[in-house]
């Protein structure tokens, strides 16, 4: 007789973690993949030793290739053995989807799409990160499809580094006058390719400024795509409303918050970057464009505005009507205990 349920992620990060706390604090076993994809059956074979009563479950997540075609081989193998393991002893496979329409990292379109397919085809649950995004998916997709959230996220900053970035900004603000007009944005970004708000930033901010001049400005602090990273560095340089600050270390958005007014962010796709939940605990207004899903997610539970133009009087009547009572209705709505619970329904 199955008396709980035992987890095999498949995937070692801090949402895993997050998830797998809550798991277990329901006295529901967790085993995790830390180390090379391969590994994963083995870990399976000690689940199975360890938890011999319990149903199994396997869970995929993230499908992205590596960039060695050998090793994006291995990886579709590994797929179809722990699938067919899983089968064999009577677990069950879920997958958490977390971009709907494609993987952040695709070098072999061919495996990519294979590996999609199968998992897909053999999950008995299929989670995404919102649950307007099930509509996206597929027909066959739908009918076992269910939704999964995160929560914020704590972990140790580098105090150091954030007090410099806190002097830097501070210099760049006084530059400009009329302090008590001027409507500053921010954004804690890593570099990956599927961010838009790199290349949106400058044109947003010189075409607020064209009929405000010198009111707008903005603050990007993290990485730049690899491939676009000079390109931006000089558009960036030339832009007196932009201030760029290149940094690798952890930093918290809390540590800033006093220095600006709302952050913009936008994704070219179909998911929900967990770092809207960070800035929803600051309760700053989230600006975005028309792009990907992040606009309607943005707009449905009310935690900013997408930008549709740009005229800097109606810009400033959102930023100063913006409800913010909507950040604590979604804070109490989803967190990590949340999308555990999904997972062990």
């Amino acid at each position: 007789m199955i008396k709980n349920k035992s987890f095999l992620f498949l995937q070692k990060d801090f949402k895993t973690s997050y998830w797998s706390s809550f798991i277990l604090a329901n006295n529901n076993p967790c085993f995790i993949n830390k180390s090379i994809y391969p590994y994963s059956i083995l870990i399976f074979f000690l689940q199975l030793y360890r938890t011999p009563k319990h149903e199994r479950i396997t869970v995929f997540r993230y499908l992205n290739d590596r960039r060695s075609f050998f090793k994006s081989y291995v990886n579709l193998i590994v797929d179809i053995t722990l699938i067919l393991l899983t089968k064999i002893f009577g677990g069950k496979v879920y997958r958490i989807k977390h971009n709907v329409d494609k993987e952040t990292f695709v070098y072999y379109k061919k495996i990519n799409k294979l590996r999609e397919y199968i998992v897909s085809k053999y999950s008995n649950k299929i989670f995404v990160t919102d649950i307007n995004l099930i509509k996206y998916l597929n027909d066959k997709e739908q009918k076992k499809a269910d939704w999964i959230c995160f929560g914020s996220v704590e972990f140790k900053t580098n105090k150091k580094i954030e007090d410099q970035i806190r002097v830097r900004i501070k210099d760049f603000k006084s530059k400009f006058n009329n302090q008590e007009d001027l409507v500053t944005g921010l954004t804690i970004s890593s570099g990956l390719p599927k961010f838009l708000h790199f290349r949106n930033i400058p044109k947003i901010m010189n075409e607020l400024n064209k009929n405000d001049n010198d009111k707008f400005i903005f603050i990007l602090i993290g990485t730049l795509p690899f491939k676009i990273k000079d390109e931006l560095l000089e558009i960036y340089n030339n832009n007196k409303y932009i201030l760029y600050i290149e940094n690798e270390e952890k930093i918290n958005i809390k540590s800033f918050v006093d220095l600006f007014e709302y952050s913009y962010r936008s994704l070219n796709d179909m998911s929900v970057s967990f770092s809207i939940y960070d800035l929803v605990q600051i309760k700053k207004p989230i600006v975005t464009s028309k792009n990907g899903f992040l606009s309607e997610f943005i707009d449905y539970y009310n935690l900013g505005f997408t930008l549709e133009n740009y005229d800097p009087k109606l810009f400033r009547e959102k930023l100063n009507k913006f409800d913010k009572n909507s950040f604590k209705e979604f804070a109490m709505k989803f967190d990590w205990e949340k999308g555990a619970n999904q997972l062990l329904k």
